[in-house]
């Protein structure tokens, strides 16, 4: 049996721990599952990059990531819930758009988005950022 500790235990996500063949696919799953579901492709031709500590709590993910340069985009068939996400780029840099805005977000800055429509992001090389998926249920919004 799981105790409630090992539940909540944060854990890393890394493309050093994924197969090479297929390690685009396995980030998705696995980023999907915990955090948000989404499609992304690497924008150079380098290595990608990607490492994550992710903490599944009740009501909220926590994610700390950093990455080299990525499109990112959610389909309409990736629409799960209708959570919060809020993004704090520490360093590096990411433009995002969703229901007809666009926004540049620089380190320092953050951006608040919603699982429940599809977006569109472009993510520098470098990037560092703290996301936190607030469960919509738990909120009295």
């Amino acid at each position: 049996m799981t105790s409630p500790a090992d539940r909540f235990a944060p854990f890393r996500l890394s493309l050093d721990d994924l197969p090479k063949k297929n390690w685009n696919e396995a980030l998705r799953e696995a980023y999907g599952r915990t955090m948000v579901k989404h499609e992304l492709e690497p924008l150079t031709d380098a290595v990608p990059q990607f490492d994550a500590t992710l903490w599944p709590l009740p009501g909220l993910v926590l994610s700390s990531v950093i990455c080299s340069s990525f499109h990112v985009w959610r389909t309409s068939d990736q629409i799960d819930s209708d959570d919060f996400v809020l993004n704090v780029t520490l360093a590096g840099e990411r433009n995002h758009r969703q229901r007809g805005s666009e926004a540049d977000i620089t380190a320092g800055e953050a951006i608040l988005l919603t699982c429940a429509d599809t977006g569109n992001t472009v993510i520098s090389a470098g990037t560092r950022y703290v996301s936190f998926r607030i469960d919509r249920k738990s909120t009295r919004l």
